[in-house]
């Protein structure tokens, strides 16, 4: 595999110049707890923080869905990297030069397709950036300037035009030496029936689109004259995923981490516009419908979500159903609402950027936004008008996973209304019975990653299927020694050399815990895999802190042995009744080792698991 193909020492040195808490912090609203970080996990839905970061050991681990691992690890999940992309990206932020390495044919195949892709789009942005300033942009760069950017916020936004030509890029690009194949990868080219190809992108102004690394990924242009549609977004492609991205977010980072707060919004030049007047925590979709993963990369770098969409009924629409994807997402959020101007592009520009930051910071929440559209359709002051809020609301305060939240809206509403609380509940319990009882029949999904696994009652599968055991008995106290011993050791890895007096690999049955202890063995690093160091987070995690490694270690190795012995006493009966003295002989020898091996790692202190031992096993 080709993560071999780099040098272990100058894994080690990125790995170790690499802060994996600034790292994490990019993508994960962090804070310190103990000698940890922890926060909302990136890689499963979750409501209460279970995702953990060592800054010592350089690991993550999380409680709920059991994914670990070091820096490389979580940039492969988090960004869907290989291996080599995420040395090469860890590499480029740290500053360290890399050094010749081969790949495999297929990640070679897969790097060459992305590096041709970006060479397209980088040379497209660049031919866009010169036609908006010259003539034949004059029209582009007026229509800009009259939408009140000025030249530095049309730069940091790379803003361009394309011109009304149909083979613009396309004959520009393959002049350039750059090969059509990666025009119609990247989007940017589209061929025709007669085998042609020909520019997706004419006549205009070009938004260029960013991953969260600030990478360019596609664009979006904006139609200067009547042409259908107005917005027309690169298709997905290889590097590009509508339903993942967000625009501006690279830029946004810093003012949402800043303020604890992010803005989303439906234009590209709404954002823009917030940009030019000062409000730096602006995102947008991609366009279309926005997305639970798109919902989940926001609330995980802040709590504060604030929705600021078109004020005609198609806004609102988009609205009410993005209010749901973040509740769905795990989060809640807020809503602008406003008059005298259609979008909050056209209302910066009236009233400024100052009128709008109000607007922000005194937004309603998403329940309450839903309550007053209703109430503005009814006349409430009638029993008809009372009963339409009504119908509209219990589904909506039903839904909801907080008793507290519906407690405090159910009494808020019954103000409102005029109406009892007792009967607003009494209506909320009804329709929940109602709609309980119309899924009684189907089987409900619950994820077993979700459940609580920061006990080893609660052992995850792929240890369980190591040790061919199913969590009970002898084999999982067996497991639970074991880990010990490489916890202990992950913790103070010297103490192998006292390891190694009771133990060699065969005494391990777990595969993960005999690969770790071989390593270990023959040198001091840890093994630089992803999957090893995903394991390696889960027993750190699960352990927690070990303040005595030594303590430890020869408590878990006596234990190890006692349960050898426990087995040659199994195997001893079994070969007395086969009566073979020969063997019997043998395994009385083998016992008798073993039961000194065992004494000689008794003491005082050591004739019982620690108390500060997670996961000991007294009987």
């Amino acid at each position: 595999m080709s993560r071999r193909r780099y040098a272990e020492e100058f894994l080690t040195e990125l790995r170790s110049r690499a802060d994996i808490v600034s790292l994490i912090s990019e993508y994960v609203r962090l804070r310190r707890a103990g000698r940890r970080y922890v926060g909302l996990c990136p890689f499963h839905q979750e409501k209460t923080p279970s995702f953990s970061v060592d800054p010592e050991k350089q690991l993550f681990y999380c409680f709920g869905c059991g994914q670990g691992g070091n820096v490389f690890t979580f940039l492969m999940k988090m960004e869907s990297m290989s291996f080599q992309d995420a040395v090469e990206t860890l590499a480029r932020k740290v500053g360290l030069p890399l050094p010749k390495a081969s790949l495999d044919p297929e990640a070679q195949k897969r790097r060459a397709q992305a590096a041709g892709i970006r060479k397209a789009l980088e040379f497209a942005r660049d031919r866009y950036r010169e036609m908006l300033f010259s003539a034949h942009g004059v029209q582009a760069l007026k229509y800009l300037e009259g939408r009140g950017l000025s030249r530095d916020i049309i730069d940091m936004f790379q803003l361009g035009y394309v011109p009304a030509q149909w083979d613009f890029i396309t004959q520009g690009a393959i002049k350039a030496g750059i090969g059509v194949r990666y025009l119609e990868l990247s989007g940017l080219a589209i061929q025709g029936r007669r085998g042609t190809y020909y520019d997706r992108f004419r006549n205009r102004i070009m938004f260029p689109i960013w991953d969260t690394r600030g990478e360019l990924i596609g664009f979006a242009g904006r139609a200067l004259g009547d042409e259908e549609p107005k917005y027309l977004n690169s298709p997905d492609t290889p590097i590009f995923h509508k339903g993942r991205e967000l625009y501006a977010l690279h830029l946004a980072k810093p003012g949402i981490r800043s303020k604890g707060r992010v803005c989303v919004m439906e234009g590209y030049m709404d954002v823009i516009s917030m940009f030019q007047n000062g409000i730096d925590y602006v995102v947008a979709g991609m366009g279309t419908a926005f997305s639970v993963e798109q919902a989940r990369a926001l609330l995980l770098l802040c709590e504060d979500v604030v929705l600021a969409y078109d004020q005609d009924e198609a806004g609102k629409k988009a609205v009410r159903r993005c209010i749901d994807v973040f509740r769905e997402a795990g989060g809640r959020s807020r809503v602008v609402t406003f008059e005298g101007a259609k979008d909050p592009d056209e209302f910066v520009g009236k009233y400024g950027g100052g009128r709008f930051g109000q607007l922000i910071e005194n937004a309603p929440t998403d329940i309450r936004f839903i309550y007053e559209e209703a109430a503005k359709s009814a006349d409430i002051s009638t029993v008809e008008g009372k009963l339409h809020v009504k119908d509209i609301m219990i589904p909506v305060l039903a839904s909801l996973d907080s008793e507290f939240e519906i407690s405090v809206y159910t009494s808020e509403l019954s103000r409102q209304l005029d109406v009892r609380k007792e009967s607003l509940e009494k209506d909320v319990e009804s329709y929940r019975r109602r709609l309980r009882g119309s899924r009684a029949g189907a089987s409900e999904y619950k994820n077993p990653k979700n459940s609580n696994t920061t006990g080893y009652d609660n052992q995850s599968r792929s240890i369980r299927e190591d040790y061919g055991v199913h969590g009970s008995g002898i084999a999982l106290g067996r497991q639970r020694a074991e880990e010990g011993i490489i916890r202990a050791l992950v913790e103070k890895p010297e103490l192998i050399r006292m390891a190694s007096a009771y133990l060699d690999e065969s005494d391990f049955a777990g595969n993960m815990c005999r690969l770790v202890y071989t390593n270990l063995a023959s040198s001091p690093k840890l093994p630089e895999d992803h999957e090893v160091s995903g394991w390696i987070a889960e027993i750190c995690a699960k352990f927690g802190p070990v303040d005595r490694p030594e303590r430890v270690l020869m408590d878990c190795v006596r234990r190890l042995k006692e349960f050898q012995l426990s087995e040659l006493r199994e195997e001893m009966k079994l070969v007395q009744e086969a009566q073979d003295e020969q063997r019997l002989m043998a395994i009385i020898n083998e016992y008798q080792e073993l039961l000194r091996q065992v004494k000689s790692t008794r003491g005082d202190s050591l004739d019982s698991f620690p108390d500060d031992f997670p996961g000991r096993e007294e009987g």
